[in-house]
């Protein structure tokens, strides 16, 4: 009788035993699974964004969005992009400055945590900037237009007799270096006629009207000369750009400066 009143005893001890260990167990599987939860929404950040934004005078695009508090938030991979850390409230202000050559550009901003979340936003060129660069355009094309036609007329007017004033020679000999590179026509007799190595010629060309006076030094380049020669007491008007003056020894020794033209056409 007293054995089996013991053995009751010892059955009814385990059970209780049992019960603790058994409720103690769940109790923290709860606790394990309420950490995991925590621990999960920690770890999955959230991202709210403008789906674009446009910048301002500037060109710098100002990006307000929304995160987990105390969140790492960067552009691109935040070495050259903007990079920055949510407040308490989640609240973030990221920068981005858009190259005025683009019109518009997509950029991905991403917040941080054990899985990131990244997302999408087009940053869009302020319509000024955009209006200043078109307008530059037509203003560097209208440049480029009027260079190319003013280029364009000076060909023309090579070749053409009006453009090229004649001067007295007494001015052309006294300042001829003031008149360097100036247009010049002149017209008379060539004295002297003489080929250079190029190809080219060296003209003595007498303008007075006895015919052999006030001398002009003309050269002559290859292609005009092969095209068109000259010979002596031919009578010509020559068509070329100032030289300046010219000195060359006479067969007697003595030193002669005389004004000299290049020619461009006769």
């Amino acid at each position: 009788m007293k054995k089996t009143f013991l053995l009751g005893i010892t059955a009814i001890a385990v059970l209780a035993l049992t019960a603790c260990s058994s409720s103690k167990t769940k109790e923290e599987d709860t606790k394990v699974s309420q950490s995991k939860v925590s621990q999960s929404s920690i770890a999955k950040p959230t991202l709210k964004l403008p789906k674009d934004v446009t910048v301002d005078k500037t060109g710098t695009a100002t990006i307000e969005g929304t995160t987990l508090p105390n969140t790492d938030v960067r552009i691109g991979m935040g070495i050259i992009g903007d990079s920055t850390t949510s407040d308490e409230e989640g609240k973030f202000t990221l920068t981005y400055d858009l190259d005025e050559d683009s019109e518009d550009e997509t950029i991905e901003v991403t917040a941080s945590g054990d899985d990131d979340i990244t997302k999408k936003v087009i940053v869009k060129q302020n319509p000024e900037i955009i209006k200043k660069k078109a307008d530059e355009k037509k203003a560097e094309a209208a440049a480029k237009a009027a260079e190319a036609a003013a280029e364009a007329q000076k060909e023309a007017d090579k070749k053409n007799p009006a453009t090229y004033p004649a001067l007295p020679y007494d001015e052309m000999a006294r300042n001829g270096n003031k008149h360097k590179d100036e247009k010049l026509q002149i017209t008379g007799k060539v004295i002297q006629a003489q080929d250079t190595d190029d190809g080219g010629a060296m003209l003595r060309v007498a303008t007075s009207a006895d015919g052999y006076d006030d001398i002009y030094m003309v050269q002559v380049n290859s292609d005009e000369w092969q095209n068109h020669r000259l010979l002596e007491d031919d009578v010509i008007t020559i068509y070329g750009d100032v030289f300046g003056l010219y000195s060359y020894e006479s067969t007697l020794g003595g030193k002669i400066t005389v004004p000299a033209l290049i020619a461009v056409f006769y």
